[in-house]
Parts: C-alpha cells; structure tokens; sequence
C-alpha cells in the first residue's frame, strides 16, 4: 500500500509487479527479495 501511494499506483499494480519479480528471482516471498537485494541499494 505503501508504494502504491508514493508512486500514484493501484495496490493491485504493485502486487503485479511484485509478484512478477518473485518468479524472476525464483523466491517464494517478499522476505527472501529483501535478503537477496540487501545491499544493492546502499550508498
């Protein structure tokens, strides 16, 4: 809902997207995205 409302989206949008990721990446949840892209981001 979160990133819905930041990027002017529908939830349902973003749970595509999600959901779309988790097979790319092969994770069955959103926690293991999180532990796999841990430090991907940081400066």
């Amino acid at each position: 809902m979160d990133i819905a409302k930041k990027f002017g989206l529908k939830e349902s949008t973003v749970s595509v997207h999600i959901r779309n990721i988790m097979e790319k990446l092969k994770v069955k949840s959103r926690m293991e995205i999180i532990y796999l892209t841990k430090g991907m981001f940081e400066d």
